[in-house]
């Protein structure tokens, strides 16, 4: 994910998620993502996310790791992005 702040939002509005389909492949999809809100002119935050299914290789050259077991100090009793409630905002599909 490449993402952007364009502009400031305001926390106490909701925010409109316009998302775009860039391309749909077997393993990879990409979109991109504009959000805004009614108070301000124009795009806050705008991104572009790949996506890319799970596959079966041989080889895995990437570690597994728990980083809340490992920064346990730092973070404390930090929430996981599912733990927290919903934020006050629309999904909206171009």
């Amino acid at each position: 994910m490449t993402g952007y702040f364009v502009q400031l939002g305001r926390c106490d509005v909701p925010f409109l998620y316009h998302v775009d389909e860039v391309r749909n492949g077997r393993g990879f999809c990409v979109r991109r993502v504009d959000v805004t809100q009614q108070e301000t002119k124009g795009i806050v935050f705008t991104c572009i996310c790949s996506l890319k299914l799970p596959d079966d290789s041989p080889v895995d050259l990437q570690q597994t790791m728990n980083v809340k077991e490992k920064y346990k100090e730092v973070l404390g009793d930090v929430k996981t992005w599912w733990e927290l409630e919903d934020a006050p905002s629309v999904l909206v599909n171009r």
